[in-house]
């Protein structure tokens, strides 16, 4: 895991997004009153969505 001020992240986002791809990693990006953001590839992202997905459609079954 990377951290970059958004500054930073703005002026090489070439670089950034080459290393959340290559790296299979992430870049936490620090902003003004800590509204921070995370650059992450689409794969991973999709990956926790479906995630967040399964466990609503679980929960629809388990409840009592």
């Amino acid at each position: 895991m990377k951290i970059a001020q958004c500054t930073d992240v703005r002026n090489n986002i070439k670089e950034y997004c080459d290393y959340v791809t290559e790296e299979n990693d992430v870049v936490i990006i620090t902003r003004k009153d800590n509204k921070n953001v995370v650059l992450m590839n689409f794969e991973e992202y999709n990956n926790i969505l479906r995630l967040q997905r399964l466990e609503a459609y679980n929960s629809l079954f388990n409840k009592k």
